[in-house]
């Protein structure tokens, strides 16, 4: 039942690592309400183990370890805290050294929803993050199929790749059933989701989970597919829910979605959806989605253009605009050199297809157009 459910390990794998860093390893036990209880010792050297009553045996299990003399750091205070905090914070049971407890952050991804709040999960934020400032956004994500998932996740409110830092390393930790099996799991989400900070726990992974292993290879790379999409498609929902809001995102970590569309081909199309550019029908300040330029387009016109350009004064000046210009028809505004790659790698949009005018044949221009000469590009100015 649910007992089961909450235990660690199943075969002492964790009893066994004693092994490791200990000569002789002895177990005291006692059952309540007998009044004897007993000593396993085992000696490594030669293998021999032995069991003895023991008097002054508390109720419960207490194991003793003899250090090996180059494992003896694990006698120092300092080092078994740092041990227990870095692989055991989240265990459901309190863990003391010296009396003191030293897990005492919660598994937030494992509680109801509903019950958390925004503080702890700021509080979870900044433990993960070693941040000050608040997230952004927060996604608790469950799923039982095609494999057992429970998980937080955190955009952080600034991006630490902003003027010229450098580049920021996978802060996404794997765990299963609460115990670390993955700091920073290079594996988990594709690099350039890499300014997300969270925890995904698995009780389909093995504590024991391996690279090299085609087996653990194939449940990796599919934990790592159903947690993409679903990033993806939350960031979508924050884009459409508070757009403002978005914009403050796209500010930070819109470099990051442009890696995604010229990096990520299965979910190109989705991430192309978080793009946001300047156009000529809409101010100089003013990003807007694809789909917003498309929602403008003539009932006729079935492409997307675009121009790669330095800023929109140079843009609105070029030659190639001219006749776009004529026939009143918006172009997309692309001012950094990489644009060319992530629109190159997008080429479709919907059932669009995207094209630069450097190379698209000039639209037609209709006769009664000729009055409206310039309108388009002087409207979107106005707006500034």
């Amino acid at each position: 039942g649910d007992a089961a459910k909450n235990i660690i390990g199943k075969f002492g794998v964790g009893f066994y690592s004693s092994f490791m860093v200990a000569e002789e390893v002895k177990v005291f036990s006692r059952k309540r309400g007998e009044d004897k209880g007993h000593c396993w010792t085992m000696n490594k050297s030669d293998g021999s183990y032995s069991i003895a009553a023991a008097e002054g045996v508390q109720p419960g299990t207490k194991i003793v370890l003899r250090l090996r003399e180059d494992c003896a750091d694990f006698c120092d205070i300092k080092r078994v805290r740092e041990v227990v905090t870095r692989f055991s914070t989240f265990v459901s049971f309190p863990l003391l050294v010296n009396k003191s407890q030293v897990n005492d952050v919660r598994a937030l991804w494992l509680e109801d929803p509903a019950k958390v709040s925004e503080e702890d999960h700021s509080g979870l934020f900044k433990h993960l993050a070693s941040a000050w400032d608040e997230p952004m956004y927060t996604l608790m994500y469950r799923a039982d199929a095609p494999i057992d998932i429970k998980s937080v996740f955190y955009v952080p409110s600034r991006s630490e790749e902003q003027f010229g830092q450098r580049q920021t390393e996978v802060n996404v930790h794997l765990h299963s059933r609460r115990v670390l099996i993955q700091k920073n799991a290079k594996d988990l989400l594709p690099e350039y989701l890499r300014f997300v900070k969270g925890v995904v726990d698995s009780e389909d992974l093995p504590l024991s989970i391996s690279r090299e292993t085609m087996q653990d290879k194939a449940l990796m790379a599919k934990l790592k597919s159903v947690l993409t999409k679903r990033i993806i498609r939350w960031l979508n929902d924050e884009a459409k829910n508070d757009p403002e809001k978005y914009k403050s995102f796209y500010d930070q970590f819109g470099l990051h979605i442009k890696e995604g569309v010229a990096m990520d081909q299965p979910n190109n199309k989705q991430l192309v959806t978080l793009l946001r550019y300047n156009t000529t029908a809409v101010g100089e300040r003013e990003e807007v989605s694809l789909q917003s330029y498309v929602d403008r387009m003539k009932p006729d016109q079935d492409t997307i253009y675009y121009l790669i350009c330095a800023d929109r004064k140079s843009g609105l000046a070029s030659p190639y605009y001219e006749a776009f210009k004529r026939a009143g028809v918006e172009v997309v505004l692309c001012y950094a050199l990489h644009d060319e790659i992530v629109m190159g790698n997008t080429q479709q949009f919907g059932d669009k297809k995207l094209e630069s005018i450097e190379v698209a044949e000039p639209p037609a221009v209709e006769e009664e157009d000729g009055k409206e000469e310039g309108k388009e590009g002087e409207e979107g100015d106005k707006k500034e």
